[in-house]
């Protein structure tokens, strides 16, 4: 078995998705930001976030169905839009046509927990 401190010197890796990724880890342990939610959640967030702006709002029954994207069970699904909406990350709305359809839209706070996160992108560069 190699020993750590011993073993090959990894290569620096210059992905500018894992730089996101190990600023966002940094950010999470530094607890300075609030809006920083638990990975399961942000998942979701992001499924809600991004249907809504594809114009395609997300369903509370469809969103029941994520279990399998998600690896959680459908009631765990459930806790976690409970945890969002309580949090004020996402609201709820009534379809206007059918009253038993509920969507699943980000809330103001999520569209600054997004703005946050892209401060967090490592810049692009050209070339």
């Amino acid at each position: 078995m190699t020993d750590p401190q011993q073993g090959a010197k990894l290569a620096p890796v210059k992905l500018k998705y894992l730089d996101f990724l190990l600023a966002v880890h940094k950010a999470r342990l530094s607890d300075q930001k609030p809006l920083l939610i638990p990975p399961d959640e942000q998942r979701l967030l992001e499924i809600i976030a991004v249907r809504y702006a594809m114009h395609q709002p997300l369903s509370m029954m469809q969103a029941l169905e994520l279990r399998d994207e998600l690896f959680l069970s459908p009631s765990a699904v459930s806790r976690k839009i409970d945890n969002l909406r309580d949090a004020e990350l996402i609201r709820v709305v009534v379809d206007t046509v059918d009253r038993r359809v509920k969507f699943i839209e980000p809330a103001e706070k999520a569209l600054a927990h997004f703005e946050y996160l892209g401060t967090l992108m490592p810049l692009s560069t050209v070339g």
